[in-house]
């Protein structure tokens, strides 16, 4: 194990145990090395394991001049994510970290100090690999990573795009151009659907009038057109002229890798500033000339498969942000889409579920079916929890398709919770409430009936025959009808009895009498 006596140190205050560093020991040999320094495991810092795995990058002179231009770079970039992590604890309640998942490689802390008796200079940052990042090129390069990987809904590709362009708006913010993007520089959680940037020390700040927007690069699939150009003085050790619509074009060829995993253009015989004038000068992505030089007989078939990809996969809002950028902005670097652009398209399609959420009743009595119906949109996961509403204790979860109808029989007052889960978030929980009061029981029946409380003598009631005279054409004489009179006492009557009919209705009769008896009384 190796012990580095640190002279000189600056944090970048987002975690409060680096904000003394006085010695760092790391692992004697370095696990990985790049254009601009070693990188070793670091093992402790203070005597202290971390709290989070930290990789330690040593810079070394690669170029005349290079390892004091990184490490300005990251110093001055440091106390840029200061400053912004101070205002958004103050605004959001949320660390710089919490809040941007891509700045997880940001330097934690910088330092200056002696190695084996030689000085040294470098800076720390979080070990992505432990937080279960790996590295996109691996992902790229490995079929079984890249198979899964593949598997992902493009919803989820588009939110690592989404913070892909989220944190690299903050860097403009900083007047911080990269300019080394490429698939090794992002790494990818593809548990927690997250990418984070790396290799913030090979970039340039521009905030001064004497910052010079030069920098060291490498030249690869995804570096601006500018930048090919300049591939000559690349290839000679010398420094490269960027700026910041640099990173734009490096980005959008990013997202487009991210959502698709090839280079918008893949379909040319060979991405050289030569065959890409030849292309645009007559086409303009994604389509292409079949029968011309420049294309690729050998990426037919994936060609054809690709446009009804992006035709029928990729939300038009996007293919318009790549089309722009890659049709217009090869030329001229203005028209680039700019990362503002970029969230607004992103976030456009990035909304929660949408759902409905109803039952048929909310009050019944023990034994009465309910039926709960619900609708929902852009889920991937729905849930209906059922809690006991007297206790408050979840008593079952069920996973949902994304419509049906739902029989339920509660026996005592329930809450049924609708939880729809989307890509880009969860829909507030719908709760539906359902009182169940006990089936009545008829324990007594009263019916009342009429009473008379008097007995009432009819006999002196004198009733005559009716005189019906009816007049019939057609010289027709009927016989009268006869009239009986009563020859019964009717002193009481109960009101339960009804005489059955005959020719006169007596029933009616006796209506009619007690209507008129009482009339009298």
């Amino acid at each position: 194990m190796q012990q580095i006596q640190v002279n000189s140190f600056l944090s970048s205050n987002l975690r409060s145990e680096f904000n003394q560093i006085n010695y760092i020991q790391i692992e004697d040999n370095r696990f990985s090395e790049g254009a601009f320094g070693e990188v070793f495991h670091c093992k402790t810092v203070n005597g202290i394991t971390p709290s989070i795995p930290q990789v330690i990058k040593l810079f070394k002179e690669s170029f005349p001049g290079s390892l004091e231009h990184n490490s300005k770079t990251i110093e001055r970039l440091q106390i840029k994510l200061e400053k912004y992590n101070t205002t958004l604890l103050k605004q959001k309640n949320k660390t710089l970290l919490e809040d941007f998942p891509a700045f997880k490689g940001v330097p934690q802390f910088s330092f200056k100090g002696i190695l084996n008796g030689k000085p040294v200079t470098g800076f720390s940052a979080d070990n992505l690999v432990s937080l279960g990042f790996g590295d996109f090129e691996k992902i790229l390069e490995d079929p079984v990573l890249l198979n899964q990987y593949h598997s992902f809904p493009v919803e989820r590709k588009m939110l690592l795009a989404h913070q892909l362009v989220s944190a690299f708006k903050v860097l403009e913010e900083f007047l911080f151009i990269h300019a080394d993007m490429k698939p090794a520089a992002i790494f990818i959680n593809l548990s927690t659907h997250e990418c984070a940037i790396i290799d913030y020390d090979s970039g340039v700040i521009t905030e001064n009038q004497d910052d010079e927007p030069n920098t060291w690069g490498a030249i690869g699939d995804w570096v601006a057109p500018e930048v090919l150009d300049q591939v000559g003085r690349a290839q000679r050790g010398e420094k490269i002229q960027v700026d910041l619509y640099t990173d734009r074009w490096s980005v959008a060829i990013g997202i487009h890798y991210l959502i698709s995993t090839v280079h918008p253009l893949f379909y040319l015989t060979e991405l050289s500033p030569r065959i890409s004038k030849e292309y645009f000068d007559s086409a303009q992505w994604p389509n292409v000339n079949k029968n011309s030089p420049y294309f690729c007989k050998e990426n037919e078939l994936h060609y054809d498969s690709y446009i009804h990809w992006i035709s029928t996969t990729i939300p038009g809002k996007i293919r318009e942000k790549i089309a722009q950028t890659i049709n217009f902005g090869y030329r001229d670097p203005v028209k680039r889409t700019s990362y503002g652009e970029w969230k607004i398209s992103l976030q456009s399609i990035q909304e929660p579920p949408r759902q409905k959420f109803s039952a048929n009743r909310q009050a019944i009595i023990s034994g009465v079916k309910v039926t709960i119906s619900w609708e929902v949109e852009n889920a991937h996961t729905i849930q209906l929890i059922t809690f006991d509403m007297q206790s408050g204790i979840e008593t079952s979860r069920q996973t949902l398709v994304d419509r049906g109808t739902l029989f339920i029989n509660p026996t005592k007052d329930t809450k049924y919770r609708l939880i729809s889960t989307g890509h880009f978030g969860q829909t507030p929980p719908e709760d539906i409430d359902i009182q169940v009061f006990p089936t009545p029981i008829l324990e007594r029946l009263i019916v009342p009936i009429p009473d008379f409380n008097e007995g009432v003598n009819l006999n002196p009631i004198q009733i005559d025959s009716p005189n019906i005279n009816v007049s019939i054409k057609n010289n027709f004489t009927p016989k009268s009808p006869s009239f009986t009179k009563p020859s019964f006492d009717l002193l009481t009557i109960k009101a339960t009895h009804k005489p059955k009919k005959t020719l006169l209705d007596l029933s009616g009769l006796f209506e009619d009498i007690t209507k008129k008896i009482r009339g009298k009384k």
